[in-house]
């Protein structure tokens, strides 16, 4: 996982990347029967969370 933030002169451009998924239809054998796909789906929902709630509350503070 690596955060990448760019300048924007009054704002910053923030960029998560998250890597090493398996194959989209792939059933994570650790999770609770989910497919890579639909875990992914479900960690991105909270990381929009994290991100445009938690993070933007810290950084504007």
């Amino acid at each position: 996982m690596s955060f990448r933030l760019k300048d924007l002169g009054s704002k910053t451009e923030f960029t998560l990347i998250h890597g090493g998924w398996g194959e989209p239809d792939a059933v994570v054998p650790s999770g609770p029967g989910m497919t890579n796909a639909q875990t992914r789906e479900r960690m991105n929902d909270g990381w929009e969370s994290i991100v445009h709630e938690g993070l933007c509350k810290v950084v504007e503070e």
